[in-house]
Protein backbone atom coordinates (compact mmCIF):
# COMPACT_ATOMS: atom_id res chain seq x y z
CA UNK A 1 0.00 0.00 0.00
CA UNK A 2 1.24 3.37 -1.58
CA UNK A 3 0.17 6.78 0.44
CA UNK A 4 -0.86 9.71 -1.92
CA UNK A 5 1.30 12.00 0.05
CA UNK A 6 3.59 12.25 3.01
CA UNK A 7 1.85 13.19 6.62
CA UNK A 8 1.14 11.41 9.41
CA UNK A 9 -1.95 9.11 10.48
CA UNK A 10 -4.35 10.53 12.29
CA UNK A 11 -6.64 7.97 12.45
CA UNK A 12 -6.75 4.07 11.75
CA UNK A 13 -10.36 3.09 11.12
CA UNK A 14 -9.33 -0.88 11.08
CA UNK A 15 -8.09 -3.39 13.45
CA UNK A 16 -5.28 -5.69 12.64
CA UNK A 17 -6.13 -9.00 11.19
CA UNK A 18 -9.65 -7.37 10.08
CA UNK A 19 -11.15 -8.36 6.58
CA UNK A 20 -11.33 -5.06 4.20
CA UNK A 21 -13.22 -5.07 0.86
CA UNK A 22 -12.29 -2.75 -2.16
CA UNK A 23 -12.96 0.88 -1.08
CA UNK A 24 -12.92 0.56 2.49
CA UNK A 25 -11.31 3.42 4.41
CA UNK A 26 -8.63 2.05 6.10
CA UNK A 27 -6.59 5.07 8.08
CA UNK A 28 -6.72 8.83 7.75
CA UNK A 29 -3.59 10.41 6.91
CA UNK A 30 -3.20 14.11 7.68
CA UNK A 31 -0.40 15.92 5.59
CA UNK A 32 1.24 18.26 8.21
CA UNK A 33 4.06 19.70 6.06
CA UNK A 34 3.06 22.76 5.40
CA UNK A 35 0.51 23.09 7.90
CA UNK A 36 -2.03 25.24 6.92
CA UNK A 37 -2.20 28.37 9.72
CA UNK A 38 -6.25 30.01 10.53
CA UNK A 39 -6.69 33.22 11.62
CA UNK A 40 -9.22 36.22 11.57
CA UNK A 41 -8.14 39.26 11.05
CA UNK A 42 -10.31 42.70 11.92
CA UNK A 43 -12.20 43.67 9.07
CA UNK A 44 -10.50 47.72 9.34
CA UNK A 45 -7.41 45.40 8.37
CA UNK A 46 -8.95 43.88 5.36
CA UNK A 47 -7.16 45.67 2.70
CA UNK A 48 -3.95 45.65 4.42
CA UNK A 49 -2.60 41.58 4.35
CA UNK A 50 -2.50 40.33 1.06
CA UNK A 51 -1.49 36.90 -0.64
CA UNK A 52 2.56 35.75 0.14
CA UNK A 53 2.63 38.33 3.36
CA UNK A 54 4.88 36.98 5.56
CA UNK A 55 3.48 35.92 9.25
CA UNK A 56 4.98 34.67 12.56
CA UNK A 57 3.54 32.17 14.57
CA UNK A 58 4.22 30.87 18.46
CA UNK A 59 2.71 28.55 20.65
CA UNK A 60 2.53 27.57 23.99
CA UNK A 61 4.53 24.12 23.31
CA UNK A 62 7.34 26.01 22.28
CA UNK A 63 8.28 29.04 23.99
CA UNK A 64 10.84 31.72 22.51
CA UNK A 65 9.96 29.52 19.21
CA UNK A 66 9.26 31.62 15.86
CA UNK A 67 7.45 29.77 13.04
CA UNK A 68 7.70 31.59 9.45
CA UNK A 69 4.92 31.15 7.02
CA UNK A 70 3.27 33.11 4.09
CA UNK A 71 -0.35 33.82 3.45
CA UNK A 72 -1.56 31.63 0.91
CA UNK A 73 -5.70 33.00 1.15
CA UNK A 74 -7.78 36.34 2.31
CA UNK A 75 -11.54 34.83 2.01
CA UNK A 76 -13.70 37.97 0.77
CA UNK A 77 -16.24 37.80 3.20
CA UNK A 78 -16.63 38.41 7.01
CA UNK A 79 -17.26 35.76 9.33
CA UNK A 80 -21.05 36.19 10.87
CA UNK A 81 -19.61 35.92 14.80
CA UNK A 82 -16.51 38.06 14.90
CA UNK A 83 -17.10 40.29 11.89
CA UNK A 84 -13.39 39.84 10.76
CA UNK A 85 -11.88 38.12 7.54
CA UNK A 86 -10.40 34.86 8.01
CA UNK A 87 -6.82 34.33 6.87
CA UNK A 88 -5.15 31.35 5.90
CA UNK A 89 -1.20 30.52 6.31
CA UNK A 90 1.24 27.81 5.40
CA UNK A 91 3.50 27.65 7.99
CA UNK A 92 6.72 25.23 7.28
CA UNK A 93 6.83 22.04 9.55
CA UNK A 94 9.62 19.54 8.19
CA UNK A 95 10.23 18.24 11.41
CA UNK A 96 6.46 17.76 12.52
CA UNK A 97 7.15 19.60 15.68
CA UNK A 98 3.27 21.83 14.86
CA UNK A 99 0.59 19.56 15.65
CA UNK A 100 -2.42 19.73 13.74
CA UNK A 101 -5.41 21.98 16.13
CA UNK A 102 -2.46 23.41 18.42
CA UNK A 103 -3.46 27.41 18.99
CA UNK A 104 -1.42 30.02 18.95
CA UNK A 105 -0.89 33.72 18.10
CA UNK A 106 0.01 35.50 14.88
CA UNK A 107 1.59 38.51 14.38
CA UNK A 108 1.25 39.77 10.62
CA UNK A 109 3.06 42.90 9.30
CA UNK A 110 0.16 45.36 8.13
CA UNK A 111 0.74 47.65 4.53
CA UNK A 112 0.36 51.30 5.06
CA UNK A 113 -2.74 52.25 2.59
CA UNK A 114 -1.79 54.32 0.12
CA UNK A 115 -2.47 58.11 0.82
CA UNK A 116 -2.77 57.82 4.30
CA UNK A 117 -2.08 60.07 7.49
CA UNK A 118 0.09 59.87 10.17
CA UNK A 119 0.50 61.80 13.83
CA UNK A 120 2.89 61.28 16.33
CA UNK A 121 2.32 59.07 18.69
CA UNK A 122 2.59 61.40 21.80
CA UNK A 123 -1.14 63.27 19.78
CA UNK A 124 -2.87 60.21 20.63
CA UNK A 125 -4.93 60.85 23.81
CA UNK A 126 -7.42 57.46 25.58
CA UNK A 127 -10.68 58.01 26.95
CA UNK A 128 -12.96 55.41 28.31
CA UNK A 129 -11.54 53.09 26.04
CA UNK A 130 -10.96 54.99 22.66
CA UNK A 131 -8.29 56.72 20.81
CA UNK A 132 -8.57 60.36 20.67
CA UNK A 133 -6.69 63.37 19.27
CA UNK A 134 -7.19 67.02 20.39
CA UNK A 135 -7.35 69.15 17.16
CA UNK A 136 -7.43 73.07 17.31
CA UNK A 137 -10.40 75.61 15.45
CA UNK A 138 -9.79 78.88 15.94
CA UNK A 139 -7.58 78.47 19.30
CA UNK A 140 -9.64 76.16 20.82
CA UNK A 141 -9.74 72.31 20.97
CA UNK A 142 -11.95 69.64 20.78
CA UNK A 143 -11.32 65.93 21.21
CA UNK A 144 -11.86 64.20 18.05
CA UNK A 145 -12.51 60.05 18.21
CA UNK A 146 -10.06 58.08 15.86
CA UNK A 147 -9.23 54.88 13.99
CA UNK A 148 -5.44 53.99 14.33
CA UNK A 149 -3.45 51.90 11.66
CA UNK A 150 -0.14 51.08 11.52
CA UNK A 151 1.81 52.20 14.02
CA UNK A 152 5.86 53.07 13.53
CA UNK A 153 8.25 53.76 15.86
CA UNK A 154 7.53 57.31 16.19
CA UNK A 155 4.23 57.83 13.92
CA UNK A 156 1.20 56.24 13.76
CA UNK A 157 -1.22 56.07 11.19
CA UNK A 158 -5.10 57.39 11.50
CA UNK A 159 -7.72 55.38 9.36
CA UNK A 160 -10.48 57.31 9.96
CA UNK A 161 -11.78 60.40 12.11
CA UNK A 162 -9.28 63.37 10.37
CA UNK A 163 -9.23 65.77 8.01
CA UNK A 164 -5.61 66.44 5.74
CA UNK A 165 -5.86 69.98 6.80
CA UNK A 166 -6.54 69.64 10.67
CA UNK A 167 -4.63 70.88 13.11
CA UNK A 168 -3.32 68.18 16.06
CA UNK A 169 -2.15 68.71 19.81
CA UNK A 170 0.85 66.52 19.86
CA UNK A 171 2.05 66.57 23.01
CA UNK A 172 -0.05 68.16 26.47
CA UNK A 173 -2.64 66.21 25.57
CA UNK A 174 -3.49 64.19 28.44
CA UNK A 175 -4.04 67.59 30.44
CA UNK A 176 -6.41 69.43 28.41
CA UNK A 177 -10.02 69.65 28.53
CA UNK A 178 -12.30 70.79 25.58
CA UNK A 179 -12.94 74.40 25.15
CA UNK A 180 -9.46 75.29 26.23
CA UNK A 181 -7.70 77.58 24.58
CA UNK A 182 -3.87 77.43 23.01
CA UNK A 183 -1.19 79.16 21.16
CA UNK A 184 0.43 77.02 18.21
CA UNK A 185 4.02 76.53 18.82
CA UNK A 186 6.27 76.31 15.04
CA UNK A 187 7.68 72.75 14.51
CA UNK A 188 10.93 74.12 13.72
CA UNK A 189 12.45 74.39 16.52
CA UNK A 190 11.20 78.13 16.89
CA UNK A 191 9.63 77.54 20.18
CA UNK A 192 7.40 80.19 20.62
CA UNK A 193 5.21 81.47 23.52
CA UNK A 194 2.31 78.77 25.00
CA UNK A 195 -0.59 79.22 27.00
CA UNK A 196 -0.83 78.04 30.38
CA UNK A 197 2.02 75.13 29.65
CA UNK A 198 -0.49 73.46 27.16
CA UNK A 199 1.82 71.88 24.47
CA UNK A 200 2.37 72.47 20.91
CA UNK A 201 0.03 71.91 17.81
CA UNK A 202 1.02 71.00 14.50
CA UNK A 203 -0.38 69.99 10.70
CA UNK A 204 -1.04 66.29 10.33
CA UNK A 205 1.49 65.15 8.62
CA UNK A 206 1.13 62.93 5.29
Amino acid sequence: MVAPLAGVIKERTVAPGAYVRDGDQLLVLMRVDPLKLVFDLPEKHAARVVERTEVRARTAAFPGHTFQGRVRLVLPVLTQESRAVRVEARVANPSFRLKPGSYGSVEVPLRSLSGSLTVPQAALVSREGTENVWIVRNDVVELARVETGVAGPDAIEIVSGLDEDAQVVISGGETLQPGDRVIAKPLNGDQGPGVGGRGPESRIRR
